[in-house]
């Protein structure tokens, strides 16, 4: 199988988009084959487009979220602040918090990228508002399995503590 193209995903958004009532399962499973893309473009309108149908596929959603998390490590940038972008979307969902939160606080441990570490303090401070007990609980997970044996991590994930909350 090939890689879908951006044509392939708008095509597959219209389809949606039209059937409003009926659920299109390979037009959502075409937007996570979009993540896999060698294409930044793809992968970055996937993001946008699993996030945007996410209340449609729920029987999908945990496969969706793992292909946000590989957009994540992509080597550039901009495409994963475009997902850090889609999932501060997801937080008024209220769904996967925890691992939502977990993953973006390893994230904030790992960049030295200044608008990228804003981003990400900005997206975990709006779960601590929306939904403390998670994000706490991401925090905490973070924290009990290993930061300390990196300096300059911890003192990260304590700044956005100090800062925060």
């Amino acid at each position: 199988m090939t890689s879908p193209t951006l044509d392939d995903i708008y095509d597959a958004c219209g389809r949606l988009d039209e059937a409003k009532d009926q659920k299109n399962a390979d037009d959502y499973a075409l937007f996570i084959d979009g993540a896999k893309s060698g294409d930044a473009k793809v992968k970055k309108l996937s993001a946008q487009m699993i996030v945007r149908y996410w209340k449609n596929f729920t029987e999908q959603r945990n496969l969706a979220f793992y292909s946000l998390v590989s957009i994540l490590e992509d080597r550039d940038p901009e495409t994963r602040k475009a997902v850090i972008r889609e999932l501060s979307q997801l937080v008024k969902t209220g769904e996967l918090v925890d691992k939502i939160a977990d993953v973006l606080s390893q994230m904030l441990q790992q960049t030295d990228d200044p608008q990228e570490m804003s981003m990400l303090t900005n997206t975990l401070a709006q779960f601590l508002k929306s939904y403390p007990r998670g994000a706490f609980m991401s925090f905490s997970f973070c924290s009990l399995i290993g930061i300390r044996k990196f300096e300059s991590s911890w003192s990260k994930s304590r700044e956005f503590k100090q800062d925060k909350v």
